[in-house]
């Protein structure tokens, strides 16, 4: 944590002392998540219908450092939304990947099974670096940084013997390790691209993704007078 306070505290000042260029960029494409490998709403042994793509947008205020090429990016990121449709899971974590009873015991829900329904939402603040490659044709972007997110799931469970419904959600704050994050895209003017990927250096109590993403989109940058 001490490396992630040094980083925003000299973004901080390099913002406050040296940012010239000031621009209001806005962003649209689509995001995918990446698959956890198993959990509570997703076991790969069984049926599942996992959709973690989805359009997303962003808004960012960018400039450069004095008149060079290195600059800054702060923006807000929404990923869009996962979602588990008719996933098959056993209720009880310790019956995963194993054959279990043919009977289900509702009192203690030993070889019961479950139908999982949910959707869960992804959004942060991610803090860059830019580095610009001027071409003739056009400008090659680079972007690294840190995002900050937050993620929900909400998931309903339909205990197969019986019907009965059993309702879960999970939260993920800001308090948990940040996603390093690195981008690479081209523009011409006042219209980009942006590739980016983060990677997540924790798995989060969320279960049905990583936490890793991709992101591609088309964006606007406005300048200000």
């Amino acid at each position: 944590m001490f490396a992630v306070a040094g980083f925003l505290a000299g973004l901080s000042v390099a913002l406050t002392i040296n940012s010239f260029g000031v621009e209001l960029q806005v962003e649209g494409g689509g995001c995918k998540m990446g698959l956890a490998k198993d959990g509570m709403f997703y076991q790969s042994d069984r049926q599942t219908n996992n959709d973690l793509s989805d359009g997303c947008y962003s808004v960012a205020m960018a400039g450069r450092f004095n008149q060079s090429l290195w600059g800054w990016r702060i923006g807000y990121h929404n990923l869009g939304f996962i979602r588990a449709r008719d996933n098959s899971a056993t209720i009880l974590d310790e019956e995963a990947f194993k054959p279990i009873a043919q009977i289900c015991d509702t009192s203690t829900n030993k070889g019961c099974t479950m139908t999982m329904y949910g959707d869960g939402k992804t959004h942060g603040i991610l803090f860059s670096i830019t580095r610009t490659f001027p071409h003739r044709y056009f400008d090659l972007i680079t972007e690294g940084g840190l995002f900050f997110f937050s993620t929900t799931f909400s998931a309903v469970g339909v205990r197969n013997a019986d019907g009965l419904h059993m309702q879960v959600t999970e939260t993920s704050g800001y308090g948990k390790p940040p996603a390093p994050v690195l981008g690479v895209g081209v523009r011409k003017g006042p219209i980009y691209a942006m590739y980016r990927k983060g990677w997540s250096l924790d798995h989060r109590e969320e279960s049905l993704t990583d936490h890793s993403f991709q992101q591609l989109t088309v964006g606007l940058a406005l300048e200000f007078p």
